[in-house]
Formats: structure tokens, C-alpha cells, sequence
């Protein structure tokens, strides 16, 4: 008898285990999009978020629903099977709408929730170029200088518009030029008098970045009759971020620093390199994502190696004071790893300049 019992109870946790290994779940190629600008006369605005169940069941979407009632989501109702794809169809309405907006989708299924983003800014009806766009960029307009892509996880590739208008008098062509190896741009042709979008896209896997991007780019604007060309100069600016599975929650490292770095005294005119410790207090091995300081007079030096459980890691940081004054100072250090609780850790730097 009990060793019926045994054999069902053993059944019955194989079926529980295999139940609780096969699940769905959703990857989206894109969580955020971009409409750029957009006319309020030109009426509604849809994208539409494709996703794929990379996961060992059906996938079923239960409800998709927006932050707000000038959002309309549409979704398909039928379960997907693995490795199938899906999509979700997102409308904004822009009419008496104008100005920035930020929109959220919320998806929820059987693998849980998932938070789609739509935003982009709507010009009024019957305002002109000039109050629309108010750079003017050679024989363009544009609303700003800096086109940015946000937070961008490592490993995807975002696409972001960049908005810009044509008052001139004939037909203008427009080009991105010596672009870095993560971001293309598309080129366009602009009529007289007309409001455009350029699509460009940022890659992350190319870049072998992390953390805040900051970046000038050229474009360049010409006459479509006679060629002549100016150069223009814009921002980039995106903020590569890691994401992190269960797993990698449950055994990541912990970074431990002090928050405040004691570098002594400086001699005025000089550079002085001094070495920060830290340790690694978790359970597999820490990866220094990004180092970064806002202040010039910091030069901080890469780490490469993984710092392995329990072992400490040396961060070099040389002070220039060849420009600083005799005073004490604070600078702010910032540390990105792959410690999930603390990705973006940061220390304080003391000194004192004589």
C-alpha cells in the first residue's frame, strides 16, 4: 500500500514539476514608441507593438488596457502558440489634443503584465512653422536640438523621430552624416511648407556602451536645385540599462563601497591618482558596467575584469588641478554593475586643492 502511495505522490510531483516548466511568455520587439510630431489636423495615429510567446505554452492576452481614454488598443483574442507571434494595435486621437504626450498600454496575459509606452507632441491647428519649430537649422526648422531615445535596454535596438519642418521656398533633402556604428538614420526629401518625422535607430549591441549616452551628430540640409549643403550639429542622448531575469536576481552580486572617498590634498597645477575599494559581497562575479563622473576634473579608469564573489576590485581615479581652485571640494562618483539593487551606485570623492 505505501508503496502505491509513493508511486502516486511521485507522479503527481513529476506532473506539478512539468505543469510549472511549461509556461508562456511575451517578448516584445519594441516597449516604447515614438510618434514625433504630429498635426493635429492630420487626425488619428496608430502604431502597432508586434510580440512573440518565447515561452513552452500557449500564450493568452486576458486585457490590454490604456492609461487613458484617448488611447484605443486592440489585441488579438486567440492563444498563441510558442514561438508564434502576436500583435497589438495602439490608436492615439489627436484632436483637441495639443502639445507633448506620454501614454501608457498595460498588457496583461498569462505570463504576467507587461507596460507599453506611446508618446510624441501634437502641434495645434492653425499654428504656424515658425512657432512650431522654433529652430532654425539652414532651410529647415526643428523643435529641438537633442533627440533622445530614453532608456534603452542593452541587447535591443530603438527607434526614436526626430521632427523638423521646410519654410523655405523650394524643396530641401535631409542627411544624417558620419553616424557612429549603432545609430542609422533614414534620408528624406521635405516640400515647401511641409512637416516631416526622420526615423533613426539605435542599436544597442553595436554600441558596447552602458549607462548615459551623450553624443553630437551632423545632418545636413541642401536646396534640392542647386545641392549647397550646410551642416548641422544635434545631441543624441539614450540611457543603455541592463535587464534581469529571476535567476539572475536571485544569485547577483552585491557591490560594496564606501560612500565617501577621503583623496587627501592636491597640489595646485598637478594630477594625483588615488584608489577606491570595493568588494563584492554576493554570489557571481561582479561586471563594472559604466563609470562616470559630471565633473571634468575627474579622469576615472575603466575595469574590465569581473570581480569574482568575496574578492575586492580597485577603481583608479586621477584629479586634475591644473584649472581648480586652492578650495576643498565633493565630486560625485557614479559606479553601474550588474547588481541588480544597486545598478547605479555612487560615492562621493573629497579633496582639498593647495
Amino acid at each position: 500500500m505505501n508503496k502505491r502511495i509513493s508511486l502516486l505522490f511521485i507522479a503527481t510531483l513529476f506532473i506539478t514539476i512539468n505543469a510549472m516548466a511549461q509556461k508562456p511568455e511575451i517578448s516584445f520587439s519594441e516597449t516604447t514608441y515614438d510618434f514625433g510630431t504630429i498635426a493635429e489636423e492630420d487626425g488619428n495615429v496608430t502604431h502597432v507593438y508586434e510580440f512573440t510567446n518565447t515561452g513552452s505554452s500557449d500564450l493568452l492576452l486576458s486585457q490590454v488596457q490604456a492609461s487613458c481614454g484617448c488611447t484605443t488598443p486592440q489585441w488579438i483574442r486567440e492563444p498563441i502558440a510558442p514561438k508564434e507571434k502576436g500583435t497589438i494595435t495602439v490608436t492615439y486621437r489627436t484632436a483637441g489634443r495639443p502639445g507633448p504626450f506620454t501614454k501608457s498600454i498595460t498588457v496583461t496575459s498569462n505570463a504576467g503584465k507587461q507596460i507599453l509606452f506611446i508618446k510624441g507632441v501634437v502641434i495645434p491647428k492653425g499654428q504656424n512653422i515658425e512657432t512650431a519649430y522654433p529652430i532654425l537649422k539652414g532651410d529647415v526648422r526643428i523643435i529641438s536640438e537633442s533627440i533622445n531615445f530614453g532608456d534603452i535596454t542593452h541587447g535591443e535596438n530603438k527607434t526614436t523621430r526626430f521632427s523638423l519642418a521646410n519654410n523655405a521656398k523650394s524643396d530641401v533633402f535631409v542627411n544624417f552624416i558620419n553616424l557612429p556604428d549603432y545609430i542609422t538614420a533614414e534620408s528624406k526629401k521635405i516640400k515647401v511648407d511641409e512637416k516631416s518625422n526622420i526615423t533613426l535607430s539605435f542599436d544597442t549591441k553595436k554600441a558596447e556602451k552602458w549607462g548615459r549616452i551623450n553624443e553630437d551628430i551632423v545632418f545636413v540640409t541642401g536646396d534640392v536645385k542647386n545641392k549647397k549643403t550646410i551642416k548641422h550639429k544635434v545631441t543624441v542622448l539614450a540611457n543603455i540599462i541592463e535587464q534581469f531575469t529571476q535567476e539572475q536576481i536571485s544569485n547577483a552580486p552585491t557591490i560594496q563601497i564606501a560612500g565617501e572617498i577621503v583623496a587627501g590634498e592636491v597640489q595646485k597645477g598637478k594630477k594625483k591618482t588615488v584608489v577606491a575599494t570595493f568588494k563584492n559581497t554576493g554570489k557571481s562575479p561582479l561586471y563594472i558596467r559604466n563609470l562616470s563622473s559630471d565633473d571634468s576634473c575627474l579622469l576615472i579608469h575603466d575595469i574590465s575584469k569581473p570581480i569574482k564573489p568575496g574578492d575586492e576590485g580597485k577603481l583608479k581615479i586621477t584629479i586634475d588641478a591644473t584649472d581648480l581652485a586652492t578650495q576643498d571640494y565633493r565630486k560625485a562618483v557614479n559606479i553601474m554593475s550588474n547588481d541588480p539593487k544597486n545598478v547605479n551606485k555612487s560615492f562621493m570623492l573629497t579633496f582639498k586643492v593647495k
